[in-house]
């Protein structure tokens, strides 16, 4: 087994084998390990078909490195957007409704005009009432 049988045999089983694991579920395409193992058996493949000078080879892997590529790229500058945001929230349905909901609230109690606390009042607030005059005169009421 020479050197490139050995590169094209590594590089199909990286291939196959982070296909199979993207199917099963346990690889995700979008964590960065599915896309270095992609990136891996990309450039071992196409390392391979550019030796035996195999142009279709060279074409679809060359294809394949560039998307793998990409991804990586994309990722790291989403990382480090979420980075510079802080952490990302994922909330669901009822939960977010409600969130949304009390922050509206908060910000409505927040603008609104500020009440005066209730006080009791220890004198008459208007004495021409209590003793039956109104402005110096006789109530019709208040008349015996």
């Amino acid at each position: 087994m020479t050197i490139w049988d050995a590169i094209g045999w590594g590089s199909t089983a990286i291939l196959l084998l982070s296909y199979i694991f993207l199917t099963l579920g346990k690889l995700s395409a979008q964590r960065p390990l599915y896309h270095v193992l992609a990136l891996l058996s990309g450039s071992g493949l196409l390392a391979l078909n550019l030796h035996a000078n195999v142009p279709q080879g060279v074409v679809v892997n060359g294809f394949w490195l560039l998307v793998a590529v990409f991804a990586l790229i994309g990722m790291t500058a989403k990382a480090r957007r979420d980075a510079r945001s802080g952490p990302p929230v994922v909330l669901e349905g009822a939960l977010l409704y409600q969130l949304l909901k009390d922050s509206k609230e908060r910000k409505e109690r927040e603008n609104a005009p500020k009440k005066e606390p209730f006080r009791w009042i220890s004198e008459d607030p208007c004495p021409e009432l209590s003793n039956g005059t109104l402005f110096g005169t006789q109530l019709p009421h208040s008349q015996p």
